[in-house]
């Protein structure tokens, strides 16, 4: 019998309120067998081509600039931990003219702004596209700020409270949303202080430097709104990566995207360790299905879940292969063909500004840039059965006129040419557009936490 192989799977989440999973009465899929060839390079022949379409500039000045990201994720990580009393943020900008930002607090004296414009000249490679932009900030103060609010956002939670956040690293803020009652009827700075109060008394949150413990907190930092209503996180339910995946469930079929190839074993060649993702939030169903490279149904195996929540910044279910003749391989389907996935980009690398693709059963191949990579969102609902999400990455289009993600979506590959970046999550019900959602939130694929469990990056 022929072995089966599967990809990696794609998916989305919507809004932050539940949908009801789509119906289907059978697995179907029109893409023809030819279209499955391996692209051997994707960043050069359909990622490219693709930045240049989106921002009408030459095949080649798109590789020039995609070529730069890895040295831009580099260069904020190292901003941020050598000139931290300085620094203001990194931010890419596209349009009208390609531009990488770098914040400098607007009192930062000659001598320490010429400490850090030699170092970036020195060891970036990017100093022609580097613009210098004034903060009343310090990312290490707006950081402070946004993480003091999810940590002590309990303190003053009251009936039907819900609450969300983002960081604008570009405004140089922290964007708050509150709906419902707070407690003792506070004001806005009374609010925040007593959230600040019950921060200092907790560590600092896993995702965010330790050492903002010594960063005074400024709540000024802080652009706060009251809003009607939070909405709940609702997810993108639609077997290779970005391919489909199908539970059946008592109301139907939950229709979701595979993600990445992942291993259960330290050996990575253990082809029986090895497993399939998608997003967490798609149901277990009493028969679950992807598609294969060749478009043929294989049955899957549930093996594991982790899901959203205040200790856990997960969103990811991995499945693997009913029969031993079917195999799990390192490749995640983009549209066009096949790419393969050889390394991982970790979530403290990512930029405000970066651009990122992924593949969803809905709404194929689309590519977008990174608007922040501090997305909270906590409805009433979410707070009481522990879903809140923290610290998610939001995927944009400058003009937000087209639709990134939709519906069966949830659990697809972000990538960039053969770098995995995380599995979509979810949409907020305020993004929605014709034909779906111009933005998606996607989880960082560097988050696998469980022992012995990691990214496939070898075929």
């Amino acid at each position: 019998m022929p072995k089966k192989i599967v990809l990696g799977l794609v998916a989305v989440i919507t809004s932050i309120s539940m949908i009801q999973p789509t119906q289907m009465k059978a697995n179907t899929n029109n893409q023809n067998l030819s279209d499955l060839t391996e692209e051997p390079n994707p960043l050069e022949n359909v990622d490219a081509p693709m930045y240049a379409n989106q921002f009408g500039v030459s095949k080649d000045e798109a590789l020039r600039r995609l070529n730069l990201q890895p040295i831009i994720g580099k260069l904020g990580e190292e901003l941020s931990q050598r000139y931290q009393s300085i620094y203001g943020g990194l931010w890419i900008e596209h349009q009208p003219n390609y531009s990488v930002n770098i914040g400098v607090r607007v009192d930062a004296s000659k001598d320490e702004i010429d400490a850090l414009k030699s170092y970036i000249s020195e060891t970036s490679g990017v100093v022609n596209d580097v613009a210098y932009v004034q903060t009343k900030f310090t990312e290490a103060e707006i950081l402070r700020a946004y993480n003091d609010i999810q940590v002590g956002i309990n303190a003053v939670r009251g009936e039907s409270f819900g609450w969300s956040s983002f960081v604008d690293i570009k405004n140089n803020r922290v964007v708050f949303e509150t709906s419902g009652g707070i407690k003792n009827n506070y004001g806005t700075a009374e609010m925040l202080s007593a959230i600040h109060s019950a921060a200092e008394k907790s560590p600092i949150a896993s995702d965010l430097p330790s050492d903002l413990a010594d960063v005074p907190f400024k709540a000024d930092a802080i652009q706060h709104t009251q809003v009607e209503n939070v909405s709940r996180m609702q997810p993108l339910w639609s077997v290779i990566g970005g391919k489909q995946h199908n539970s059946t469930v008592p109301s139907g079929v939950a229709n979701c995207t595979l993600g990445f190839a992942i291993y259960w074993d330290p050996d990575p060649l253990n082809i029986s360790k090895r497993r399939i993702t998608t997003a967490g939030h798609c149901p277990v169903g009493s028969y679950t299905s992807g598609l294969s490279e060749e478009n043929v149904t294989v049955q899957l195996i549930f093996k594991g879940a982790e899901y959203p929540g205040s200790t856990n910044r997960q969103d990811m279910r991995w499945d693997a292969p009913a029969s031993t003749s079917d195999i799990v391989t390192n490749k995640i389907y983009h549209g066009s063909g096949t790419r393969r996935i050889t390394s991982m980009y970790t979530w403290t690398q990512v930029q405000t500004g970066e651009y990122v693709c992924k593949y969803g059963r809905t709404t194929g191949y689309t590519c977008g840039t990174i608007e922040t990579k501090y997305q909270d969102q906590c409805s009433w609902w979410d707070w009481l059965t522990g879903w809140c999400l923290y610290s998610f990455v939001r995927v944009s289009t400058p003009t937000k006129t087209t639709a990134l993600a939709k519906e069966g979506d949830s659990g697809g590959p972000v990538f960039w040419s053969g770098v995995a970046y995380g599995q979509v999550s979810y949409a907020d019900p305020a993004w929605a557009i014709t034909g779906g959602y111009h933005s998606y939130a996607y989880w960082p694929i560097n988050r696998l936490s469980l022992p012995n469990l990691n990214l496939l990056m070898v075929p």
